[in-house]
């Protein structure tokens, strides 16, 4: 393996693990909005079934 190959190689490693990162970061937002919109769900879903109480 000659000298630039091998700096293509470190710089396509650095470029993945930049990638990965970002990824992550994506997923980890994703998490933190669904549980949000699940929590509001729940929520309303509660309120919602003691006004049903209430006006029945």
């Amino acid at each position: 393996m000659s000298v630039n190959d091998r700096e293509k190689d470190e710089f396509e490693r650095i470029r993945l693990v930049a990638r990965m990162e970002y990824d992550w970061e994506r997923v980890a937002d994703y998490r933190r909005n669904e549980k949000f919109y699940i929590n509001r769900l729940v929520e309303s879903s509660r309120a919602l079934g003691q006004l049903e109480e209430r006006l029945a």
